[in-house]
Parts: structure tokens; C-alpha cells; sequence
């Protein structure tokens, strides 16, 4: 936490390395300021009140 504010980015790897993730990629590109990669109600000034979150395992799991 920093303030009153959670860091999702930090918590979401503590998890994952928790879990005995070891490899794990960020991608820190945000939508509203890549208009060129990304659509952005936030953006545009459409807030919508969603979040969406990616992930993928490959390989074996324990």
C-alpha cells in the first residue's frame, strides 16, 4: 500500500511469487495515454467502472 492507495501491480506479483510463480512479465503500458495501442473510456471521458486483468499459464504445474 502506499497512502491509501494499493499498488494492484505489487500485489498481484507478491501472489504469484506466493505461489511459487517464478517467471512473471509486467507490461506497464497504460490505456489512456497509448490512444496509438489502446481504446480508453477513461480516456475519452466514458467511465465505465470496469478492470480487466490478463494472465496465462504454460508449462507444467505443480
Amino acid at each position: 500500500m502506499r497512502g491509501r492507495n494499493l499498488d494492484l501491480w505489487q500485489a498481484a506479483e507478491r501472489t504469484l511469487r506466493s505461489a511459487g510463480v517464478e517467471r512473471i512479465e509486467r507490461f506497464d503500458l497504460c490505456t489512456a495515454c497509448n490512444p496509438e495501442l489502446f481504446f480508453s473510456h477513461r480516456r475519452d471521458g466514458k467511465p465505465r467502472g470496469v478492470q480487466g486483468v490478463l494472465a496465462s499459464v504454460t508449462g507444467d504445474v505443480r
